[in-house]
């Protein structure tokens, strides 16, 4: 059973091991902090509510000038065992991706001026960069903070992690029958890993038209960012 469970194409979460734990409460306050929003309003946690999994209940969220987001939010629950950021993969790391979210206008429309601008200008998150980082708050450091504390965010320990590191008694017949079938029918092709998915790149469509229109900038996928049809 133990080499069976070794050779399975999902592995159990395992937290990063690493993490700064000033450095992740940094983050943890950064991610909801409504100031460093444009309006002041909104933070990360508006639309990836640890709540809701890490994401949010509208099928495209509305940024902070009542728009709708291109796509909607993902989880940031396990987000950090992704292989690429952005439904579109534009971003090979979370420190990266951070400028999407916190520049864009149809999410936070902010600017990295106005961010700094604030944590310069608030005592205690002076205090906090200090005693983090060493030092007064950079766009290095507050990316920092925000990506780790986005990497304290597994998940693991569940029924199905304990599973697969070897207690044969953690799932039920019904659980064992789903995962049987889970791999049965493919699935494992391109949910596997730690992450259950998050570690290539896939079509969608294979079966059936997956976009309403090819023609819709939403619907050409990694050709909006690589301009290569295959």
């Amino acid at each position: 059973a133990a080499t069976m469970h070794r050779n399975e194409p999902l592995k159990p979460l395992i937290p990063f091991d690493d993490l700064d734990p000033a450095v992740v409460e940094l983050g943890r306050r950064l991610f909801h902090e409504p100031a460093l929003s444009g309006s002041g309003r909104m933070s990360c946690a508006n639309c990836h509510a640890l709540g809701q999994a890490g994401a949010s209940h509208d099928a495209q969220p509305r940024g902070v000038n009542g728009e709708k987001t291109k796509f909607n939010a993902p989880s940031v629950l396990n987000a950090a065992l992704n292989f690429a950021y952005g439904w579109e993969g534009r971003f090979d790391t979370l420190e990266e991706q951070l400028d999407d979210p916190i520049t864009q206008p149809d999410k936070l429309g902010s600017s990295w001026e106005r961010v700094l601008k604030f944590l310069d200008n608030d005592a205690s998150y002076q205090a906090e960069f200090r005693e983090a980082f060493g030092g007064e708050p950079t766009r290095e450091s507050v990316a920092t903070a925000l990506a780790s504390y986005q990497r304290s965010l597994v998940t693991p320990d569940s029924p199905f992690d304990r599973w697969l590191a070897g207690d044969e008694q953690a799932l039920n017949a019904d659980e064992f029958g789903g995962y049987y079938l889970f791999k049965k029918y493919g699935c494992v092709n391109c949910h596997q890993g730690a992450g259950v998915g998050g570690s290539m790149f896939q079509p969608l469509g294979v079966v059936n038209a997956y976009f309403d229109s090819p023609a819709d900038a939403t619907g050409v996928g990694r050709f909006a960012v690589t301009q290569r049809e295959r």
